[in-house]
């Protein structure tokens, strides 16, 4: 009895059709060849910035998971879906994934037009930062362009910590506002947006020899040496020290500072000046685009404070 039921399982299993793999003619796709960036351990459980269905895109519960698709590459096709909603619309970037599987991500700034996009744009180069991606032409030209350049660290604009962290997790580098530093290499592992939000790490080198991880994205370096040679040298100090100085200008003020966290008063406030504040309490005072004063809020001559 036991032989007849095995032999009538195996008819119905040669009976049974196989399941055809599914084929997208991945090879032969029109668009633009990514891989997912690697992730590190505190980011692996969050996944990736892309969803398989258009509306499910909470940043992390509806991501692609690191063990699934880690390994995979995709390309990203010329096109845009846009999914209507009662008052507007969401745009997403399609790509196939080499299981054939779509995917999707959100463009959060929808000033697109999807008749003319192209996988090569502005618009899809920002992919590489916000969803965890690396363009291997991208990287490749990127190597060919800025290994060996001279750039000057943009300190006031580095999140976290401010150093130029390393790929061991208790080794860092402290560094001063616009230290000069050669890059040599590009790391594409996604470190988390503490680390910054840039498609890449840049590899530097500084003078001393160390080498460090450096976001690499223009707010967090200059191409050239910003402060003018032809500005005093008390102003030119106080910009490299990241500190205010009385008589400074607005651009030698960003320059020293970066953007102020709250801009007040102006002419829309009643007040002849302006105040900035800077981190938890550093207020500067402005009059006809230079500083007349700068120190703690709690400080603030009766004067400059603003009208109630």
């Amino acid at each position: 009895m036991r032989r007849i039921a095995l032999l009538f399982c195996l008819f119905v299993v040669t009976l049974t059709p196989m399941a055809k793999k599914k084929d997208c003619h991945f090879d032969s796709l029109s668009g633009r060849e990514f891989v997912f960036r690697d992730l590190i351990d505190s980011q692996k459980g969050y996944g990736y910035r892309w969803t398989k269905k258009p509306g499910k895109v909470g940043l992390y519960e509806n991501g692609l998971k690191y063990k699934k698709y880690g390994p995979l590459k995709g390309v990203l096709l010329e096109e845009i879906f846009v999914r209507e909603l009662k008052f507007g619309a969401e745009y997403y970037f399609v790509a196939v994934l080499e299981n054939c599987e779509t995917i999707y991500a959100l463009k959060r700034v929808v000033s697109i037009d999807p008749s003319t996009f192209n996988v090569h744009d502005k618009h899809a180069e920002t992919l590489q930062a916000h969803h965890q991606i690396v363009f291997p032409d991208a990287l490749r030209r990127e190597r060919k362009e800025s290994i060996g350049k001279v750039i000057w660290i943009n300190r006031p604009a580095l999140p976290g910590d401010k150093n130029l962290f390393t790929l061991k997790k208790k080794v860092s580098y402290p560094v001063s506002h616009l230290e000069r530093v050669t890059i040599v290499d590009f790391e594409t592992t996604d470190f988390g947006p503490n680390r910054g939000i840039c498609p890449y790490f840049a590899i530097v080198r500084r003078k001393t020899g160390e080498q460090g991880l450096l976001p690499f994205d223009p707010a967090y370096y200059f191409e050239r040496d910003p402060v003018d040679p032809s500005w005093k040298r008390d102003i030119a100090d106080a910009i490299r020290q990241e500190r205010p100085l009385k008589g400074m200008t607005v651009e030698q003020l960003t320059l020293a500072l970066g953007e102020p966290r709250q801009k007040l008063g102006g002419a829309a406030a009643g007040a002849a000046h302006k105040t900035w504040r800077f981190g938890k309490d550093l207020m500067v005072i402005l009059r006809d685009g230079r500083v007349i004063w700068h120190g703690p809020a709690k400080k603030i001559p009766e004067e400059y404070r603003l009208p109630r």
